[in-house]
């Protein structure tokens, strides 16, 4: 089981990055377990989620023929969450802001469950062009992806950063309070709660839920 402690909060105004990836992940993961809210009054998920018992990953990093890109790891049954394969789309959109400065968005402050944080952006009336881009994303045929969530975004740099861009940040679907939701870097391996306002990058994710096995 994975357990984040010292997490530390910054917000954007010229971040100075400082330690590298391996705390990123110890910043993470002890206190997470009882500030990560449930959103139990989130939209449902636009699309069905994809369930396998007998997938077979490529190694991390790489991508995955047939199933919408490149994967990422496989993430275990925790935080509420079922056990699940993620998959990172091969593209990426540049210069989408967040959306909705100064407004509460409810139901996408999870900083575990990126498909619940983008199923309550995209069903609200405020415009959420990070969260629309990724859920309008379709590849391999498939159309369940969304925006990651901070600890998905994190699970990315620490398996697969070299599929990512080292400059500037990545958008996750985790707000961090009305005026800031939670960032990605991928040089240092730091997050950081920046403005809603600013232009950055996203990067869809969709994730194939694991079913027991029935012998």
């Amino acid at each position: 089981m994975l357990h984040i402690k010292n997490l530390h909060l910054s917000f954007y105004n010229e971040p100075t990055v400082g330690a590298n990836a391996q705390g990123a992940l110890q910043q993470l993961l002890a206190g997470l377990g009882a500030s990560t809210q449930t959103n139990a009054a989130a939209p449902s998920a636009p699309t069905p989620v994809a369930t396998t018992t007998a997938l077979t990953p490529p190694a991390p990093g790489q991508p995955w023929p047939g199933q919408g890109g490149i994967y990422i790891c496989t993430l275990p049954a925790q935080f509420g969450l079922p056990a699940r394969h993620l998959v990172l789309g091969t593209n990426e959109a540049e210069n989408l802001q967040w959306g909705g400065y100064g407004e509460e968005a409810t139901g996408a402050t999870s900083q575990t469950d990126g498909r619940a944080n983008t199923a309550a952006l995209v069903a609200s009336a405020t415009d959420h062009p990070a969260a629309q881009w990724a859920a309008a994303y379709t590849e391999d045929g498939h159309a369940d992806y969304y925006l990651p969530s901070r600890i998905e975004l994190l699970m990315c740099y620490l398996h697969a950063p070299q599929v990512f861009k080292t400059s500037g940040w990545y958008w996750s679907s985790s707000q961090y309070a009305r005026g800031n939701a939670w960032c990605q870097a991928f040089e240092c391996g730091h997050s950081y709660a920046i403005i809603k306002g600013s232009e950055f990058r996203a990067r869809p994710v969709r994730s194939i839920q694991l079913q027991p096995s029935s012998t």
